[in-house]
Formats: structure tokens, C-alpha cells, sequence
């Protein structure tokens, strides 16, 4: 390293990559994407699962998904459902607040999955999706609003 570089904390960012850095990058964060997808569609259920467990019909369930208003992934023709965000317990078997932190959040169904199950400082370290099933809605819609980007 020339004294130029040692003063200069952002003279390496001009340096161009190595071709085999880059390849290694890219397979790791292929690799941890296919892990995070596995990993919600693990707890995932069905559309009729879903209608049952809300007391929707699947028409319902699918016009909620349409409408951004719950979570589903497409695996070959189906859709899959995570879970977690329905009960009979709640309203409608809906977690309260999902509706408006998926709305905040903007992101493709499996990035808000999976900022729904990322722990949060913010949170005390919880999950998000662990404070809405305990209906403590409130601090995760402001979470979900401040991290947006919409305006």
C-alpha cells in the first residue's frame, strides 16, 4: 500500500474487482436467497388451508393477495401462504396491522416476509410478525413506515 492509499481510506473503491470475488459473491447471496425462500415457504399452507383457517372462501384469499393485503408466493402453479399471518383468533383471521405494514413496506411478498421475521432493535430485539400476532400493532407500522420508501 503507497502512503497515498494509507491517508486515503476510499482510494481501494477505484480498484477493480476480481472476476472470481465477484462469481463467489454472487453464488453466496443466490445460495441466501433460496435459504430465506425455503424458510418461509416452510410454515406456508395452501389457499384452502388459508380459507379455512379465516373463514374466507378461496376467492377471498386470493383477492386479498391481490390486493397486497396479505402474503402469498407463487411455487410452480400455486400459491403459498405463510401461516403466520392468519388465525381464528383475530378478526377476520387476519393479524391486525399486517394490511397497513405490508402497505409501508412496498417490497416483493418474500422481502416482506422476510422483514417480518427479521428481529428488530427497534422491537427489542422481536420479530416483527411476534408483535402483531400479540396486537401490539402500533411500533411495527411505525417501523414499517419509517424503513419505506414511499413517500
Amino acid at each position: 500500500m503507497t502512503a497515498m492509499s494509507e491517508s486515503d481510506p476510499l482510494a481501494a473503491v477505484d480498484d477493480s474487482f476480481d472476476a472470481a470475488d465477484l462469481a463467489e459473491g454472487v453464488a453466496r447471496t443466490e445460495i441466501e436467497k433460496k435459504e430465506v425462500r425455503e424458510e418461509i415457504l416452510r410454515g406456508s399452507i395452501s389457499v384452502s388451508e388459508a380459507a379455512q383457517q379465516t373463514g374466507r372462501s378461496r376467492q377471498a384469499i386470493e383477492r386479498l393477495r391481490r390486493s397486497g393485503r396479505v402474503l402469498g408466493l407463487l411455487v410452480g402453479a400455486q400459491w403459498r401462504y405463510p401461516g403466520w399471518q392468519f388465525s381464528a383468533d383475530f378478526p377476520a383471521g387476519l393479524i391486525p396491522g399486517l394490511e397497513k405494514v405490508l402497505y409501508w413496506l412496498a417490497l416483493s411478498p418474500a422481502g416482506a416476509a422476510f422483514w417480518l421475521l427479521q428481529p428488530a432493535e427497534r422491537l427489542g430485539g422481536h420479530p416483527p410478525i411476534e408483535l402483531l400476532r400479540r396486537l401490539r400493532p402500533e411500533a411495527v407500522i411505525d417501523l414499517a413506515r419509517e424503513q419505506s420508501f414511499l413517500p
